[in-house]
């Protein structure tokens, strides 16, 4: 997976507004004095000629007369009686001599009329606004596109006729709802960050899915971007040329983009942007990091995925299980399965062996199972207690870096105090404190026993060890931008002082800077010192966790299932995975009115 951060010109316009300015002419013609044109009145008599006031129109300045027979209106210049007369002479020649209570019919007829046009198209934008709300709710929770003609329509309809009653329930019959989409789109941003990555969906097809990182005015935005499938190979150069379709037919320019790796996707993006930068998501970073372990404490954790499926895994001993915690007064009835994919879940995993201890001898003993020996084994009891609680920091760690705007110097926070905890905690289990490890000293405590030396020692080389891989992964030195961190110590780059000198001086500045947070405070200065803000945003912009991509799979695993697996995702993922809202009014507005059939 890779991340990219670029900057924007313009992003998915909706359209141009194009304003036509023109100046006053000079002209002696323009310059003659333009006579107003007369606000003419309606008058009782005119109904003898076929005409009332069109409603809603009564109180306005130029009421505007209507034809009582054809409905037909006109402006309200033709509020005289010759042109009034006119009209009926040549379109009802029929009807000239008819006395005044035929109109007076005619014209109750007509008022009627206008009402429920009025009524009809007010009801029909209520419908139309109801259909896409509806349809908006089915597409964020991924739901099947019928559903709403098949569950949500007739369950509205029942409930609304149990409550309301069957006139109300026949309202709700109009609702039209059908599958139409909503197209959300980005706006302008001054810089952007790409978060990349593939993987296949239930058809064994490959789905290309881009999230975009942008600043948008006072904040920092985190949207999906699209998705595509790869018809064909999944090479670096397919990649880019799907994502570099996209890019251009939205108007982004790669002109000054700023991130990319050596090789590969990457690479291949630094041709058309050399400046282009890439990060690697620090929380694969952390999971690479924490995967070695003591012969000891990994022997340990094989023998405990066995015994957990040979009672997980087979019906009947689960069962058997779950009957014996129950008799037993267990704090649990059942295990937890352990796979290799979720390995940050492992704390609870060994955390529920190891409360089930008791539980297991007895099932393993009745079982004669071969590794019955071990829950009565107080040093491998003792690594396991141990394994518990080092995976549950490890999983603490990694839900701390995960999450929305989330930056290089919010993750390096916690990667150092992480690192820092590590020798601490080495230097406590080395002087036989192991307060740190809530499992291992409960099970200590209550047993009255001390921890044996062979059990310490792999204690102790774990801690090297991670804090080692921690410092191979994490090594980035991050020093030079600590101005970034802390704009107001004076700690700026040399060849850079000279622009810093007016923003460090801005005492509004200073007061923004301990009220907001460390992004939105930056994303605050790009109109006033755009020069700061663009060495600041570099920096602070880029994806560091994927937690994005994760969330993103997922929902398109929900969405394209066995009973949907020819559905294209794309708009459906856009909708339930983007924080903007659609406009329903404008969409209700623009829309076509159509009555459900």
């Amino acid at each position: 997976m890779s991340f990219w951060l670029a900057p924007c010109a313009t992003f998915m316009n909706r359209g141009i507004l194009i304003r036509y300015l023109t100046n006053p002419s000079t002209s002696k013609d323009s310059q003659k004095k333009i006579k107003p044109q007369p606000n003419r009145k309606y008058d009782a008599s005119y109904l003898q000629l076929g005409f009332i006031v069109k409603p809603g129109t009564e109180n306005n300045n130029y009421p505007i007369p209507q034809c009582v027979v054809c409905s037909k209106t006109l402006s309200n210049q033709s509020m005289k009686p010759s042109l009034l007369k006119r009209h009926q002479t040549t379109k009802h020649p029929d009807l000239v001599d008819k006395p005044i209570e035929f109109f007076q019919r005619k014209s109750e007829l007509c008022k009627r009329g206008n009402q429920c046009m009025v009524k009809f198209v007010n009801i029909d934008k209520k419908l139309v606004k109801a259909s896409y709300l509806a349809s908006y709710r089915i597409a964020k929770e991924g739901k099947p596109h019928t559903i709403g003609e098949t569950l949500l329509l007739p369950v509205a309809k029942d409930m609304v006729d149990a409550v309301l009653g069957k006139k109300a329930a026949k309202e709700i019959e109009r609702i039209p709802l059908s599958n139409d989409t909503l197209l959300l789109q980005l706006r302008e941003c001054n810089y952007f960050a790409l978060q990349v990555d593939e993987s296949t969906d239930i058809k064994n097809m490959a789905q290309l899915l881009v999230f975009i990182r942008f600043d948008y005015q006072s904040e920092v935005k985190e949207e999906f971007l699209f998705c595509k499938p790869l018809v064909s190979n999944t090479k670096a150069e397919d990649i880019f040329n799907v994502i570099n379709e996209y890019i251009m037919k939205a108007g982004i320019s790669w002109s000054k983009s700023m991130s990319g790796h050596l090789s590969g996707l990457g690479a291949r993006i630094k041709k058309v942007a050399p400046e282009c930068q890439s990060t690697h998501c620090v929380i694969h970073r952390e999971a690479l990091a924490s995967k070695g372990m003591p012969a000891n404490l990994k022997s340990v954790l094989t023998d405990s995925v066995k015994v957990i499926n040979f009672i997980k895994a087979r019906a009947l001993n689960s069962r058997l299980f779950s009957l014996m915690c129950e008799d037993m007064g267990g704090k649990y009835q059942t295990l937890l399965l352990h796979t290799e994919v979720r390995w940050l879940s492992r704390d609870k995993i060994l955390t529920r062996l190891f409360e089930l201890r008791s539980e297991i001898f007895r099932f393993l003993s009745e079982q004669n199972h071969d590794m019955k020996h071990l829950f009565n084994n107080e040093e491998w009891l003792s690594r396991l207690a141990y394994s518990a609680d080092i995976f549950d920091r490890l999983n603490i760690l990694n839900t701390r870096l995960q999450g929305p705007s989330t930056t290089v110097s919010t993750t390096n926070d916690k990667i150092s105090s992480f690192k820092k905890k590590l020798v601490l905690f080495r230097s406590h289990a080395q002087d036989k404190d192991f307060s740190a490890y809530p499992t291992l000293a409960s099970f200590l405590e209550e047993n009255d026993i001390s921890l044996k030396p062979e059990v310490t020692d792999d204690i102790t080389s774990h801690m090297e060890a991670l804090q080692m891989s921690f410092d191979n992964y994490f090594n980035q030195d991050l020093s030079k931008y600590e101005w970034i961190r802390n704009p107001f110590s004076g700690k700026f780059p040399s060849h850079s002082k000279q622009c810093f000198i007016d923003f460090i001086s801005d005492s509004s500045m200073k007061d923004a800077f301990k009220e907001k947070s460390l992004i939105d405070f930056w994303i605050g200065t790009k109109t006033e010192y755009p020069s700061v803000f663009k060495k600041a945003i570099i920096f602070l912009l880029p994806f560091v966790t994927s937690h994005l991509r994760e969330s993103g799979f997922s929902e398109l695993l929900y969405i394209k299932n066995k009973y949907r697996n020819r559905i294209g995702v794309e708009e459906d993922l856009r909708i339930k995975l983007s924080s903007i809202n659609p406009d329903i009014e404008h969409l209700v507005n623009d829309k076509q009115q159509q009555r459900a059939h």
